[in-house]
């Protein structure tokens, strides 16, 4: 941090990404640093937050820069958002976002408050209905593929092919009011799942995943996705 400090004087933008950066002290002295040595009148920051946190009072430090960009991660709403992001509720998250839209509007520089979507093997049924949540809020929108072992290429060609019908079918009511076009995110979701190659021993594992994660957590995946679930049991053999 100390060697960042003695960079900031020329530079012109920061990103800053997980973990949580609300979370580091040191973060925040680097910020009000440049901010009293006058550099952050010309420089523009980046933020990747899990949404739990509204850092009430740096607000007004983070106000002294150019542009201040607020990307909201996220896989769901309501009881599947607390399903998948167990441990942070949705409430908490939903009325942070809420407090950084009044600052934006309310600031005289520019804040961009944007919500990154992650669609994986989990939430891709209900995906549309997340973008269209957050796009009714005006947000900027970003999607984000997970590529990993809980990314939609593991799900089997008979549901794949159901969930394309029901993910092409869908329409947005807020693409002239945000900046995204679901039109373009939903295509390549499309795309994503008639291309990306199955696997049979990634599917059975994702399940056994869920099945464990249920058990030690309490919790009931078939209930909080009732719909997925009845699409997809003709497909699961653990």
């Amino acid at each position: 941090w100390e060697d960042i400090k003695d960079l900031v004087a020329h530079a012109e933008h920061f990103d800053f990404a997980g973990g949580e950066p609300f979370y580091i002290p040191a973060h925040w002295k680097m910020i009000e640093h440049t901010v009293n040595k006058g550099y952050s009148k010309r420089q523009y920051l980046h933020y990747n937050t899990n949404g739990t946190i509204f850092p009430e009072k740096y607000i007004d430090l983070l106000d002294q820069f150019q542009t201040v960009d607020i990307q909201i991660s996220s896989d769901a709403t309501g009881k599947q958002f607390d399903y998948l992001r167990h441990g942070s509720p949705f409430e908490l998250c939903e009325e942070n976002i809420d407090k950084f839209i009044a600052v934006s509007k309310k600031s005289k520089i520019t804040w961009y408050i944007g919500a990154c979507l992650s669609v994986s093997a989990f939430n891709i049924f209900d995906f549309f209905e997340t973008y269209e949540h957050y796009a009714s809020k005006g947000l900027r929108m970003y999607v984000n593929t997970v590529h990993d072992h809980h990314g939609v290429r593991i799900i089997p060609p008979g549901l794949k092919e159901k969930l394309i019908k029901r993910i092409e079918n869908t329409e947005s009511k807020y693409d002239d009011h945000c900046s995204g076009s679901w039109k373009k995110e939903r295509d390549m979701i499309c795309n994503l799942l008639r291309n990306a190659e199955y696997n049979k021993d990634d599917w059975d594992n994702f399940w056994k995943e869920i099945n464990q994660r249920d058990k030690i957590r309490n919790e009931n995946f078939k209930e909080v996705f009732p719909e997925y679930y009845s699409m997809a049991k003709e497909y699961i053999n653990v």
